[in-house]
């Protein structure tokens, strides 16, 4: 009787840490959306990116792309305004 009632705390600790898992997906992907400063458009969107274009119609100057790395939370460009952009 003991390892049934093991068993059954077992799938009940995974359901609550599956039901967190869920949790943290809802906020990274619905809730914790920055608004930007500056237009751009999205070229690429994929479950962990979202690949944007920043430049400019007639924009000079040597193209850049930043690729951070996808580590289970929102990384990106912390777009402030105008000439302040961190990433």
């Amino acid at each position: 009787m003991a390892a049934a009632a093991q068993m059954v705390k077992q799938g009940l600790d995974l359901y609550a840490t599956n039901l967190a898992f869920i949790a943290e997906e809802q906020k990274i992907h619905h809730e914790l959306r920055p608004q930007l400063a500056n237009t751009n458009r999205v070229m690429l969107d994929l479950r962990t990116m979202l690949f944007r274009d920043y430049s400019a119609p007639a924009a000079k100057g040597v193209p850049t792309i930043v690729d951070t790395p996808y580590a289970g939370h929102t990384a990106m460009i912390a777009d402030f305004q105008k000439g302040q952009s961190l990433i």
